[in-house]
């Protein structure tokens, strides 16, 4: 495989650097209950202190599931046995996430249910999802995290409540249009978003669950076994993103906008140097509009 194409989806560079982004790590963050009662207590807006009674219900990691390297690595408890909740981090940007999203709550649903068990004992199923990669145009829909529940469509009265969708969508938070205070469900997207360990840092001393989580990812990176396995995991999911048509067009469609942009701003320089030339020296427009001494030149060569 080319190692270019590999090095392009790579999350960063940094030999040390642990990304909450792939599951592996995400999962071992989240098995400090401090740093999952605190991000619960965010995204469900629920207070912390009523989040008492956390159960596991999968505690399988990667190692156990050597035979399948694309294995799903949510997390999955059980809320005060009130709610069954499964938390995933996705990087592989699948073409029908969302039918995906709703077979799997679904499933988690009817799983409940034994031969001769009541409906009334069906508990409310949560899935949360954070994504690398957007499922609805950022421009139609620029906020990064939204939820749904199955309500009537004119008087949104809910049906029930057994299901419950909530959807981060990570590419969205650096945009411009977030112009509110940092919350804690702010502070949680731009940590598990970020590719820097400096940023990282700084966030977890804003926030005692983010802090938590920080620390198991630092207990992480320095046991050599469990490192082993977090970079064969970012190996598979960089892997797949490579080999994926969809991944592939996500990050083609990213790029062709920053391209777009860079374009815009190039020719932007350039009609207002046009603009100077009879006001200002080649010397001063090149400082005032950042372009070169010699682009400034070719333009007044090219304007006469």
């Amino acid at each position: 495989m080319n190692s270019k194409s590999e090095n392009e989806y790579a999350v960063t560079n940094d030999l040390e650097f642990i990304s909450p982004k792939i599951d592996y790590a995400f999962k071992q963050m989240m098995n400090s209950e401090t740093a999952l009662r605190n991000f619960l207590s965010a995204i469900l807006k629920v207070p912390e202190g009523d989040i008492n009674e956390i159960r596991y219900v999968d505690p399988h990691t990667l190692k156990e599931n050597e035979d399948d390297k694309y294995v799903v690595m949510d997390v999955r408890i059980f809320l005060q046995d009130k709610c069954e909740i499964d938390i995933e981090m996705q990087m592989m940007n699948f073409r029908s996430w969302t039918d995906r999203v709703v077979y799997y709550s679904s499933r988690m649903l009817s799983e409940q249910i034994r031969k001769g068990h009541s409906y009334e004992e069906l508990i409310k199923c949560i899935s949360i999802s954070i994504l690398d990669f957007n499922i609805f145009d950022k421009n139609d829909f620029p906020k990064y995290y939204s939820s749904y529940h199955v309500r009537e469509d004119k008087d949104h009265r809910i049906l029930n409540d057994l299901l419950e969708y909530h959807i981060i969508e990570l590419p969205k938070i650096s945009e411009k249009n977030i112009t509110k205070a940092e919350d804690d469900l702010l502070l949680w997207a731009k940590f598990i978003n970020s590719d820097d360990k400096e940023e990282m840092k700084m966030l977890s001393e804003k926030n005692h669950g983010i802090k938590a989580a920080y620390d198991e990812l630092e207990a992480l990176s320095n046991d050599e076994e469990r490192r082993a396995i977090y970079e064969a995991r970012e190996k598979a999911i960089m892997d797949y993103n490579v080999q994926n048509p969809a991944a592939r067009e996500e990050r083609a469609r990213r790029e062709g906008k920053i391209e777009g942009k860079k374009e815009g701003q190039k020719e932007e320089k350039i009609a207002i140097a046009k603009k100077l030339l009879d006001i200002l020296d080649i010397e001063t427009i090149a400082e005032k509009t950042g372009l070169s001494i010699e682009q400034v030149n070719l333009i007044a060569k090219n304007n006469h």
